[in-house]
């Protein structure tokens, strides 16, 4: 239902979805041969916590163990966890440190706390990149009804979802719409 509002009337992706009951890592063979004979390049893994089954997510062992059996797999992967509660939990997702420091790129997803009805306005943060520096924020609307739209948008639109972009991109975005002082910037944005 919810990918048939995404896509319209037209065709279906052809998505494989894998049930699993038990961690990552025992259904690893089983995800490995439907990976072989259907082809896939890309899995989503929703989420991280549930597939490692009930492992203690605080010790360093469910992030080992959760990272080597996604690397087996050899495709391409975007794992989904939950944040902690903590002061920095829009940095790190829940658990232990080492499911941050062994992903290879990570993104927080925030929405404004009171959207409109049948609408969402989300944003997405990059707080890890290996590959090379950290990617602007993104900011998407997102429509409901009979068919699910989503828009790109501007992230100063929301000022709650700019106020958790970093002051380095909270900065790039004020300049692009032209150059500004140093102290106009400042003002702007309540930062020094």
């Amino acid at each position: 239902i919810r990918m048939r509002g995404l896509v319209g009337g037209g065709a279906l992706p052809d998505i494989v979805y894998v049930p699993c009951r038990r961690a990552i890592w025992d259904e690893l063979d089983r995800i490995r041969q439907i990976i072989a004979e259907h082809g896939i390049q890309y899995v989503i893994i929703d989420s991280i916590g549930m597939a490692c089954a009930g492992l203690p997510l605080t010790g360093d062992e469910a992030a080992l163990r959760f990272y080597q059996a996604v690397r087996m797999m050899e495709v391409g992967s975007l794992c989904i966890a939950h944040r902690t509660k903590a002061e920095d939990g829009d940095r790190y997702p829940f658990g232990s440190i080492f499911f941050a420091n062994y992903a290879r790129s990570t993104w927080f997803v925030k929405r404004e706390s009171e959207p409109d009805p049948g609408k969402l306005n989300i944003a997405m943060y990059q707080r890890k990149a290996n590959t090379g520096p950290l990617s602007a924020p993104l900011a998407f609307e997102v429509t409901f009804g009979d068919r699910t739209v989503i828009r790109p948008r501007d992230i100063r639109a929301g000022p709650e979802l700019q106020q958790s972009a970093g002051p380095r991109a909270r900065v790039l975005a004020e300049l692009r719409d032209g150059g500004l002082s140093r102290q106009g910037i400042s003002e702007n944005l309540g930062i020094e």
